[in-house]
């Protein structure tokens, strides 16, 4: 007999997918209708069709690394479990995260210091 609360309930495992999916498909179609923005915000050229480019450049990079994401998850995954799995990867995602905002914000720490080392009239100033 299958409880409604197990994990191998039919149902459960169906809206899960389905829900993820789901989700997973807002993400992209928000993406490719914002893409001209984004374009412009984040690859900021002379000529829009560049930007553009860039942006859907960026999205393809990533819907094309997809696979090999599930390849080497879904090998951990077979071999240690799916909780683990997805733990490694949002920790992954979360180290990765870490360390680039750490950098982020390293680097505008000495960008600040050099600003403010500078003599006054380099600066621009009065």
């Amino acid at each position: 007999m299958i409880h409604a609360g197990s994990s191998n309930n039919p149902t459960r495992v169906l809206l899960a997918g389905l829900i993820g999916n789901v989700m997973e498909w807002y993400d992209f179609a928000v993406y490719g209708y914002l893409a001209v923005t984004i374009g412009r915000l984040f690859f900021p050229s002379s000529d829009p069709s560049a930007s553009l480019i860039g942006a859907f450049g960026a999205f393809a990079a990533g819907f094309l690394v997809r696979p090999l994401g599930g390849v080497v998850f879904g090998r951990i995954g077979d071999l240690s479990g799916r909780r683990r799995a997805l733990s490694l990867s949002v920790i992954t995602m979360a180290v990765r995260r870490g360390r680039r905002n750490t950098l982020r914000h390293a680097t505008r720490q000495v960008a600040i210091r050099r600003i403010a080392r500078r003599p006054r009239d380099a600066r621009g100033w009065p």
